[in-house]
């Protein structure tokens, strides 16, 4: 599940662009005949298909960590005691509705079963304050804890749930809390993975921590695609001061990625893929996911 279901929201808001752009030296949309407008819509269709085929699903990157053989670290999840003091404000409410969701799936990777129902619980608050009480419903979290025993019957719900939450806020014309929803499951898939690169131990040998590191950071460093990708497609949805905020700071954690020029340094062998490497992009995130979720 790769959130295809924002596809006809951001397609239909390219468009407008689009048709804007014309009129200033190409063809006026009065201009067009059907068939290109229509071919103008179906090339903008297949643009967005590519932007949000890699943003991962609130799952991935935890069983993705869980894969690597990486410990859980119970205090990298946000605390569920917050959730109240999210309901207030809606773009709050689901950038931290995002947060849980990847939180959900750290806890089901590591079949950490009764915290993961109870974050499940817990968060229909903040569905229902979203007006996204049929995501979260006593159906849904019923059909969770018959699952509890299988890690990937939990993975696809949790995918599902926030999928569903996702396309009733775009139904609604809620585009911008959508992708703001996304953006809060990316930005705590990249937390908890360079948390867990920093918190490493370091009494260990040096070279012996980067090899244990090693497939850590190369999931890190394979995020920079998709961070591109979100924050193009926050860049096409209505901006508000949080909106602005959030997508400047990631913007900003993109040039960390770009300062480090690491495909050069892999093709020319003189890649050191250690926590100093990635230090900046640390940093970033941590200070992102930490005002989000504050």
């Amino acid at each position: 599940m790769k959130y295809n279901n924002l596809l006809r929201f951001l397609s239909l808001a390219l468009i407008v662009l689009f048709v804007s752009a014309c009129g200033g030296g190409g063809k006026k949309e009065s201009d067009m005949t059907s068939e290109e407008f229509e071919q103008a819509k179906a090339d903008l269709q297949e643009n967005v298909k590519k932007v949000l085929y890699e943003i991962p699903s609130p799952a991935e990157i935890p069983f993705l960590l869980q894969a690597t053989g990486a410990d859980f670290d119970g205090a990298l999840v946000n605390d569920i005691k917050k959730i109240d003091s999210y309901a207030s404000t809606n773009d709050k409410a689901v950038l931290n509705l995002g947060i849980y969701s990847t939180d959900i799936g750290y806890l089901s990777s590591y079949e950490k079963t009764q915290e993961s129902l109870t974050y499940m619980r817990s968060c229909r608050k903040l569905a229902d304050n979203l007006g996204l009480s049929s995501s979260f419903s006593p159906d849904l979290i019923e059909e969770f804890e018959k699952n509890i025993e299988s890690r990937d019957s939990l993975a696809n719900l949790v995918n599902e749930t926030i999928a569903k939450a996702e396309d009733l806020l775009k139904e609604d014309d809620r585009g911008n809390l959508a992708a703001l929803l996304i953006t809060g499951s990316f930005v705590e898939g990249l937390y908890l993975s360079t948390q867990i690169v920093d918190r490493y131990p370091k009494d260990l040998p040096d070279e012996t921590r980067t090899i244990i590191l090693t497939p850590l950071i190369r999931m890190i460093l394979d995020q920079k695609k998709p961070l591109a990708d979100l924050i193009a497609m926050l860049k096409g949805v209505d901006q508000t001061d949080r909106t602005r905020n959030v997508l400047g700071k990631l913007e900003a954690i993109y040039a960390s990625y770009e300062a480090l020029k690491i495909e050069d340094q892999i093709k020319n062998n003189t890649a050191v893929l250690s926590g100093d490497t990635i230090k900046t992009i640390i940093t970033g995130v941590a200070n992102l996911r930490n005002e989000i979720a504050s």
